[in-house]
């Protein structure tokens, strides 16, 4: 229901949990409602859809290879299909760059054309809305004041810079469109995503043929790792042994018989040493397929590590858009809201309460409007600068995460 309040009817900020009492920090009370989890984890999302193979190549140098390879490709090409969306939903690193060769790249009349460059323009056009509606709060005595105009001029000059052309009414329904087609931009994205993200799951879940074939085959190298470190560890011991027992049986007969005996010293010392080598070839041999193993066993533990973290996420994936997309609602609430309000004092006072300062003050709620619009064009200001740090994401599910 509409009344004379200027003052938004949400904050449209989220509270930051509190610092320990015995560690004070810099970080705001609150923070603008976009910038919540569902914003950081649409940026990890996307960080981790990037990082995914787009063909068998790439696949194979990451994850190896398998005998299957329909099963490959049709996995390979589940991959691809996140990741071309993830180029559509944009991250702040190709924003950047974009920036550096058009400075107005976020702040032109149209917005940018993927995802994140046109929800970090939506912010930065609140911010701006926001300020207008507390700059034209704050001169409000210019306009109705005293020394103004008579009472109809005043009064005319308040319906001006409400509902006039290019007033704060017009303001407001622009504010309305413009976050309107960003979330209907969502809700299609939301739709891409959810299909790509059934396909990927095919592969991703446990019972998947890839992720068993991949985890079978973690459990063969893992156990011919060990056998070959017991056979590598018998090999080892014996070429010690047998190079020791060459060395010490050619020697010590030498010195016991003066020399008398060498032909027999040497027959066993080329015997042992003979042996010696067959087992450092066994040794070495070995040693090779240990390496070999382990370098097949990493890819594909790294293989069932990412398939698992995916399934994880993309499930997620889709009520994270959809409580963004709710914030949306909420950002265009506000300016429905205030939009009918002042709408609202112009239909239905006149002119002796539109060109008094003081009735128009009280009923309108200057001081507090003036208070909440800055808040909001200070958090929405906080929320652009931030949203272009992009996050690391060196580390994947599966590592271990840096001290």
């Amino acid at each position: 229901m509409a009344s004379t309040s200027a003052v938004p009817s949400s904050t449209l900020t989220l509270r930051n949990p509190a610092p320990p009492p015995d560690k004070p920090s810099p970080t705001p009370a609150e923070r603008f409602i976009l910038f919540g989890q569902d914003w950081l984890r649409l940026q990890t999302f996307i960080g981790t859809a990037l990082q995914l193979p787009i063909s068998v190549g790439e696949f194979e140098a990451k994850y190896g290879s398998f005998t299957d390879e329909a099963m490959v490709k049709g996995c390979v090409d589940s991959m691809r299909n996140l990741q071309e969306l993830s180029g559509t939903f944009g991250n702040p690193i190709t924003i950047k760059q974009k920036i550096v060769h058009d400075g107005g790249y976020l702040t032109g009349a149209t917005p940018p054309p993927e995802l994140y460059g046109h929800i970090v323009w939506l912010a930065l056009q609140i911010e701006n809305a926001a300020s207008t509606f507390g700059y034209t709060f704050a001169s409000l005595k210019d306009i109705i004041g005293p020394g103004a105009g008579s009472k109809e001029e005043r009064a005319n000059n308040l319906k001006l810079i409400l509902v006039g052309q290019g007033g704060l009414v017009s303001l407001a329904e622009d504010m309305k469109n413009k976050t309107d087609t960003l979330s209907s931009l969502l809700a299609k994205f939301d739709g891409d995503v959810s299909s790509a993200s059934e396909g990927m799951l095919t592969y991703t879940a446990q019972s998947s043929q890839i992720r068993k074939k991949a985890e079978d085959l973690v459990g063969q190298y893992t156990k011919s790792i060990q056998d070959m470190q017991v056979a590598a560890a018998d090999a080892y011991k014996k070429w010690r042994d047998y190079t020791i027992a060459a060395v010490t049986t050619s020697v010590g007969l030498m010195i016991l018989t003066a020399g008398l005996a060498w032909p027999i010293a040497l027959g066993l010392g080329v015997g042992l040493g003979v042996a010696a080598a067959k087992m450092k070839e066994e040794y070495n041999r070995l040693m090779g397929d240990i390496a070999k193993d382990q370098q097949k066993l990493q890819l594909k533990t790294r293989l069932v590590s990412d398939l698992t973290g995916l399934n994880g996420t993309l499930p997620d994936i889709t009520g994270t858009l959809s409580a963004f997309r709710t914030k949306l609602g909420e950002i265009q609430g506000v300016w429905v809201n205030i939009g009918g309000n002042l709408q609202y004092i112009v239909s239905n006072y006149g002119v002796d309460q539109l060109s008094d300062l003081f009735w128009v003050q009280q009923a309108m709620k200057i001081g507090d409007a003036q208070h909440k619009w800055q808040g909001i064009s200070t958090t929405a200001s906080q929320f652009t600068q931030n949203s272009l740090v992009d996050m690391s994401l060196e580390t994947q599910f599966g590592q271990q995460i840096a001290a």
